[in-house]
């Protein structure tokens, strides 16, 4: 009795060695679960595309003040353009900044390449700290 277990335990040792085996001899390789995508974080995305060389946002981001400040740019953002919301208007003058011209602050800002993610990652950053 107990040297059929021995030999069930052994044969089952054998095949998990032999399957290793094969994939090692043939390369097989075993892929792995693709990872979850990270989520883009907007503050980075704020910090690390120059948007600090022209805004500042009080209490959370010191940068020159060569654009407008962006402390309360959420509530000012629904109500600079009739019909336009702010997450819209925002998105709109990273998009395109000449489309917006906040008085006192010339056209100087320029435009970046952020995918899809990027932007909404900054858009969402903009809106919920600012």
């Amino acid at each position: 009795m107990w040297s059929e277990r021995i030999r069930i335990l052994l044969t089952a040792a054998i095949v998990v060695l032999l399957g290793g085996a094969t994939v090692a001899v043939f390369g097989i390789e075993i892929q792995p679960r693709p990872a979850q995508p990270q989520a883009i974080d907007g503050r980075n995305v704020f910090l690390t595309t120059g948007c600090t060389s022209c805004h500042s946002i009080e209490g959370v981001v010191n940068g020159r003040q060569i654009g407008p400040n962006l402390l309360g740019l959420s509530d000012r953002a629904a109500d600079r353009i009739e019909g336009l919301q702010a997450e819209d208007y925002i998105r709109q003058s990273v998009l395109d900044p000449e489309a917006f011209i906040v008085e006192g602050f010339g056209p100087l800002m320029p435009t970046f390449a952020l995918n899809t993610e990027e932007l909404d990652a900054l858009v969402e950053f903009l809106l919920s700290e600012t």
